[in-house]
């Protein structure tokens, strides 16, 4: 009986040691995460605008990627989000230059300005699901994007701009849904990851919710 005793507390002095250990560990995380400041690298687009890019990345209890994107003329923030585990840095891609809309794609979020205003940031899984009057500014890159034709961006923006009561995302949807595609859109979306019968299926759900 008094063996079991001792082994009963022997493991209980162990279990209580791991969760100290464990806090311990956690609380050195958090410290350093808030004493740290991680450096901010400088990147210039082929545009020539610049970027601030900070990663900070928090291996404990899983890997999170914390990436911040600034504007650093102003110093601004113009983005912040979260990559779970490994997480390679990509390049500002430019998706738009025109005289009035500048758009770069990083990553999963697309960094716009219009004319000479300020830079922003949207989550492109996100545009789907916002509400065009949360995003105004957004409406006019949404529409340059589709100008291009891509069926990755009517499947990103064509919800938004079918809800913001654009007639020429209507009308295209209304096309795509019965099935009818010019040579030039079918030529351009020949090597694409999205498929026919894909945006098909996805402006027929969407003429459907009208």
């Amino acid at each position: 009986m008094k063996k079991m005793k001792k082994a009963i507390v022997g493991a209980l002095i162990i279990i209580f040691a791991v969760i100290v250990a464990l806090m311990a560990i956690k609380y050195s995380g958090d410290r350093k995460r808030k004493n740290f400041t991680p450096a901010i690298e400088r990147v210039t687009t082929e545009l020539g605008d610049e970027f601030g890019v900070i990663v900070e990345r928090i291996s404990f209890p899983d890997m999170d990627n914390f990436i911040s994107i600034l504007d650093t003329k102003s110093n601004e923030r113009i983005a912040f989000f979260v990559v779970e585990g490994e997480f390679i840095k990509p390049q500002f891609v430019t998706l738009l230059n025109t005289q009035e809309i500048r758009c770069y794609q990083y990553s999963t979020e697309l960094i716009y300005r219009i004319a000479d205003g300020k830079f922003e940031s949207i989550d492109i899984e996100e545009v789907s699901e916002i509400k065009p009057e949360e995003k105004l500014s957004f409406i006019k890159v949404a529409q340059a994007l589709i100008a291009k034709k891509e069926w990755v961006w009517i499947k990103t923006c064509g919800r938004f701009l079918f809800e913001a009561g654009d007639n020429d995302m209507k009308q295209v949807l209304e096309r795509y849904a019965a099935d009818k595609f010019t040579s030039e859109e079918l030529m351009i979306n020949e090597d694409s990851e999205i498929k026919k019968e894909d945006i098909i299926t996805f402006s027929k759900q969407i003429i459907e919710q009208e």
